[in-house]
C-alpha cells in the first residue's frame, strides 16, 4: 500500500468485494412479486358470484331456485375464471422470485376452463390461453445456481422469462378479467349477499386494478427492474389493498381445505 500505510486486512478486503459484487446486481422483484401475491388472494372471493355454501339468505331475500341448474353453472363458471386469474397472479409472483422454480399442476387446471366456459365460452380460450402459457413457463424452470453461471446481471436469465410470460399473458388476463367483470355485473345477486349492488362494486373495482396493473406491466417488461416501476407497483398494491377494504368477509376462503384452495392444488410449492 502507498503512503506507508498499514495494509488492509484480508478479510476486509473480502468484504468490500461482496459489496462490489452486491453493488452490481439489481434488487430482485420484491414490489411485482407482493402485487401479484396480493392481487392474487384478493381476486379468489367467490362471494363476490355465489352465496357461501350453506348459508341461509337474509328474510327479505328470496331463496334461490334449487332447480335453475343453468344459474349455478353460470356462478360455478365465474368462480372458475376466479380460479385461474388467481392462479396465474401466483404464478407471476413466483416467477418474480430469486431461483424460484414454477409448480403448475395441469391436472386440477385443466378442470377449470370447461367450467368456465359455462358463463362464457371466451373467458374458456383466456383459461386455456393462461395454462398453455403457465406450461411452458413451468418448462423453462431454471436448472440450480443458473443465476449464479450466468454471464453479465444476476438477474438477467430469470427477467428474461418474466418479461416474456407477462407480455404473452397480458392479452388472456384482460380477457379473463373482462369476462368475469361483465359476469357479475350481469349476475342475478346471491342470497347471502349483503348489499346487493354495493359489495359487487367493490370486487369489480378490485378486477379494473388488476388489469390495469398487469396492463402497466406489459408496458414497462422493458423495465421490469427499475426502480420508478417498483414504486408504482407499491401504489398499485396500495390501491387493491385499500379497495379489499370494502369487500365482505368470505368465511368459506377460511373453512377450505386446503385453505388456498385451486390456488394451493395448482401452483402453490
Amino acid at each position: 500500500m502507498t503512503g506507508g500505510g498499514a495494509p488492509l486486512p484480508r478479510n476486509c478486503l473480502a468484504l468490500f468485494a461482496l459489496v462490489l459484487v452486491a453493488g452490481c446486481s439489481l434488487p430482485p422483484n420484491t414490489a411485482l412479486r407482493d402485487w401479484a401475491r396480493t392481487a392474487s388472494i384478493l381476486a379468489d372471493h367467490p362471494a363476490a358470484v355465489a352465496p357461501e355454501p350453506g348459508a341461509a339468505p337474509p328474510r327479505a331475500a328470496p331463496a334461490p331456485d334449487p332447480g335453475d341448474e343453468a344459474a349455478r353453472a353460470r356462478r360455478d363458471g365465474l368462480v372458475a375464471q376466479q380460479q385461474a386469474l388467481a392462479v396465474y397472479l401466483y404464478a407471476l409472483g413466483v416467477l418474480a422470485e430469486e431461483e424460484q422454480p414454477l409448480t403448475f399442476r395441469e391436472e386440477p387446471y385443466a378442470a377449470l376452463a370447461p367450467r368456465a366456459a359455462a358463463a362464457d365460452p371466451a373467458a374458456a380460450r383466456a383459461v386455456a390461453e393462461i395454462g398453455a402459457i403457465l406450461r411452458a413457463a413451468r418448462e423453462a424452470n431454471l436448472p440450480p445456481g443458473a443465476r449464479a453461471n450466468s454471464a453479465g446481471q444476476a438477474t438477467v436469465v430469470e427477467d428474461h422469462r418474466l418479461r416474456s410470460v407477462i407480455r404473452a399473458a397480458d392479452t388472456p388476463v384482460q380477457a379473463l378479467v373482462a369476462a368475469l367483470a361483465a359476469g357479475i355485473a350481469a349476475a342475478p345477486p346471491a342470497g347471502a349477499e349483503r348489499r346487493p349492488g354495493a359489495d359487487r362494486e367493490a370486487y369489480l373495482r378490485v378486477l379494473a386494478a388488476i388489469g390495469e396493473g398487469h396492463a402497466m406491466l406489459k408496458a414497462r417488461a422493458r423495465h421490469i427492474t427499475q426502480e420508478d416501476l417498483a414504486r408504482e407497483l407499491r401504489a398499485e398494491e396500495d390501491r387493491l389493498i385499500r379497495a379489499a377494504y370494502r369487500l365482505p368477509a368470505d368465511p368459506a376462503i377460511g373453512a377450505r381445505r386446503p385453505l388456498g384452495g385451486v390456488v394451493a392444488e395448482v401452483v402453490q410449492p
